[in-house]
């Protein structure tokens, strides 16, 4: 496919949606302190993600196939991550872009009846 899904664009998106506003928490959880802490969650999700990809040359952004076990090792000491955080975030992003190929080419109701029928 032409048009792959890569790091960085993931980094471009998250990039966009890092300032905006996120929902709030449901309204058992709309107390002040609690709140906080899910708005603070999702900022220290963001920024751990930003961080892991930021420590990456530009080959592995490009190509993830390319890190192997030390590269995930170093990735992880200049991001300030534990070796298993790198596995799961690229572990997830390998899941997007086998999801994005396989809906490339649905139409819309394909798409629909796939979100709701699996």
């Amino acid at each position: 496919m032409a048009s792959e899904l890569t790091i960085d664009d993931l980094r471009s998106q998250l990039l966009t949606i890092k300032d905006i506003e996120p929902p709030e928490p449901p309204d058992p959880l709309r107390s002040g302190d609690v709140a906080e802490v899910f708005r603070e969650d999702r900022k220290s999700a963001l920024a751990r993600v930003e961080r892991i990809i930021a420590a990456m040359t530009e080959d592995e952004r490009r190509d993830p196939d390319v890190i192997g076990p030390a590269e995930r090792q170093r990735i992880a000491a200049a991001s300030n991550a534990r070796p298993e955080e790198v596995e799961h975030f690229l572990a997830a992003f390998a899941k997007m872009q086998t999801l994005l190929r396989e809906t490339a080419g649905m139409t819309f109701w394909d798409r629909i009846k796939r979100t709701f029928t699996g």
